[in-house]
């Protein structure tokens, strides 16, 4: 849990306003830029439909209040890599990692990517401090959602673009490793087929 204070400016002190704060199990609104649901990755796209049905969105497109707004009332925000932004667009240093910190300090769950991956296990980016992620902040009934509708979905319907790419391409090699391999099998039965019909000359 988390302790959450305001300045008081008469007084000139900083006073208690939530102390041990938890994200309440399920909140009744989301936050997500929905004008780029073209480009979300299909597990987001199906989450958004299913799981989030019924309830009302709010993006003020300021992460401090969206995050806020929910770390107080419940609910999820998402900011997740999509086909335009491969690397997310949120900056890893000093959005993410904060943000994230007080996010599971208070019961919720904060993801960098679709296939699972905590933001607050990923690596200090030392080379470059304005590396970007995604960013995918879930409460508890959320989280549970995600990762039950994650687990349940084909390999191929959830990962971020790049994942997929690779395994197109993995998929592609072994595709084509083996039909090379059933040609060098009809190549060497048909040659045994001569030799035996030149034998039998």
């Amino acid at each position: 849990s988390i302790c959450l204070e305001q300045y008081n400016f008469i007084n000139d002190e900083w006073v208690t306003s939530i102390p041990n704060h938890m994200i309440p199990n399920k909140g009744k609104t989301y936050a997500i830029n929905e004008g780029n649901c073209a480009n979300w990755d299909s597990l987001i796209s199906t989450y958004v439909a299913q799981c989030l049905r019924g309830r009302s969105v709010r993006w003020t497109c300021c992460m401090v209040v969206d995050v806020h707004r929910h770390l107080l009332q419940g609910g999820c925000f998402l900011y997740p890599e999509d086909k335009k932004y491969r690397n997310g667009r949120l900056r890893l240093v000093y959005e993410a990692y904060p943000m994230a910190f007080l996010w599971e300090k208070t019961g919720g769950l904060a993801l960098a990517n679709v296939e699972g991956e905590r933001i607050l296990s990923k690596s200090f980016p030392r080379a470059d401090v304005h590396v970007r992620c995604g960013v995918i902040m879930l409460g508890p009934d959320e989280s549970k959602k995600f990762n039950h509708l994650r687990s349940s979905l084909p390999t191929w319907n959830g990962g971020s673009v790049k994942a997929k790419t690779i395994k197109a391409k993995v998929e592609h090699d072994e595709t084509v490793q083996s039909e090379v391999r059933y040609l060098k099998i009809a190549l060497l039965i048909g040659a045994i087929i001569q030799i035996a019909l030149f034998c039998r000359k």
